[in-house]
């Protein structure tokens, strides 16, 4: 009678992610060359990496 939750990961998810996530880099180095604004989007791009990748880590959640 007790529920429980089945999280179900596809194979290469990892994978995938270090794709996007490297562009993304790559994409937020040229943002803050290009800023005058002195915005930190190498600081976003590192938080948001952080969080997409402990919601991938089905073991330490």
């Amino acid at each position: 009678g007790e529920e429980v939750v089945v999280k179900v990961q596809r194979p290469g998810l990892r994978q995938l992610f270090d794709i996007d996530l490297n562009n993304l880099k790559l994409l937020a180095e040229q943002l803050d060359k290009a800023d005058e604004d002195n915005r930190d989007f190498r600081g976003i791009y590192k938080e948001c990496a952080k969080v997409l990748y402990e919601e991938i880590d089905y073991i330490a959640e």
